[in-house]
């Protein structure tokens, strides 16, 4: 793979797990708020909750992971050549995801810990966010992959 293939799934990568992040955090809070609400009070719904999302949560999601995808995407692109030199293509493309959770985790860690939420709560959220921004970026690599491979 090229260095600018793996720009371009990064750079498209990084807005969809911000996306992807802001669903989990907004399908957490709801479960948080269903269990400790009052019981008169009712309750939003699934099809509440995708409008919501869409709404306020998608873009504030695009925007942050656009925000805190900058790191992992410039680390990601200018290291490419060297681990795809070093561990070849398919091993490579592992490092660099393993690279982009990292970056993602302690970046995520810094945010929670802005808001002044406890330690087990911003590694859950930091850890929950590293998975998320992994796996979206590892999903197109390894399919890119795959599309370049012969049968």
């Amino acid at each position: 793979m090229t260095r600018r293939q793996v720009a371009v799934r990064a750079i498209v990568a990084a807005p969809v797990a911000g996306a992807l992040c802001s669903l989990g955090f907004l399908l957490v809070l709801s479960g948080v708020g269903a269990a400790t609400a009052d019981p008169s009070s009712e309750p939003v719904g699934w099809l509440g909750l995708v409008v919501i999302w869409l709404v306020a949560g998608a873009p504030i999601g695009i925007v942050a992971g656009v925000a805190l995808g900058v790191l992992p995407v410039v680390v990601s692109v200018a290291a490419w050549p060297a681990l795809e030199q070093r561990f070849g293509t398919a091993r490579g493309i592992e490092v660099v995801v393993l690279m982009v959770g990292g970056i993602g985790f302690l970046e995520t860690l810094f945010v929670a810990w802005a808001f002044d939420v406890g330690v087990l709560v911003a590694v859950g959220w930091a850890l929950g966010a590293a998975v998320v921004s992994a796996l979206t970026l590892r999903w197109p690599m390894r399919r890119a992959l795959r599309a370049t491979r012969p049968y």
